[in-house]
Parts: structure tokens; sequence; C-alpha cells
């Protein structure tokens, strides 16, 4: 099974098959930390954080783990209307900065939801 590559910043699988081996062998923290150039606290929250209750330490289970963890489904903030697409997509080809298409949004959709404009409110 082909492993996804994912960011640097987290441990790969890899790392994970490696710090289990060297735990198994006696390594320290520190130590396996220096084998693989990482910090020594990134390989205790690993042990701690993805390790079982009784203080076992399975790699692909901790991976596993982790990954879900990862994931964070969000919800968008705002769901573009067909008409609000057009209007990001024609002013966004144009030379217009971000501060004259933001007011333009507020001119033209505040009003259209029947929300009154920034200038009504003053």
């Amino acid at each position: 099974m082909a492993v996804s590559p994912i960011s640097a910043r987290f441990l790969s699988q890899q790392e994970r098959i490696e710090i289990a081996d060297l735990r198994q062998a006696g390594w320290s923290v520190r130590a396996i930390a220096a084998q693989l150039d990482r910090s020594p606290s990134a390989v205790s929250r690993e042990l701690r954080g993805n390790g079982r209750i009784d203080g076992q330490y399975r790699p692909f289970e901790a991976h596993h783990i982790a990954a879900a963890r990862r994931r964070r489904p969000r919800r968008p903030r705002w769901t573009p209307t067909p008409q609000l697409e057009a209007f990001l997509l024609e002013h966004l080809r144009q030379p217009w900065s971000p501060q004259q298409i933001s007011r333009e949004l507020r001119l033209r959709f505040c009003a259209q939801a029947g929300r009154p404009r920034p200038s009504q409110l003053s």
C-alpha cells in the first residue's frame, strides 16, 4: 500500500517505524531524536500522544491515529452563488485591489441580501 506524502512538519510513517524499532532496542528519547534529526520533544509527544495506554507504541496504529486527528473537515465560510462567482471571476481578472473588490462586493451583495449597506449604518 502506497503511503501518501505529508508535510515534513509531521512525522512520516517511516519515521514512526524507526521510533518503534529504536525504542524497542532500548534507545532513549534524546538518542532517537538525534537519529531522526527531530527535537526530543517531538519524539516524546509522539510516544505519549499516539502510544497505547499500556505504554506500547505501534507505529502503524500511531500513524493512523495521527492522520485521523489531522483531518478536520471545515464548513466553508460562505457558499458562492452563480452571481457571486461571476462577479469574482470578472473582477479578479481586472487590476483591482482586494480593497476595491471588497467594497464593491458590499455595495452589490449586501443590498441584494436585504442587509443595510455599511454607508446606511452611519
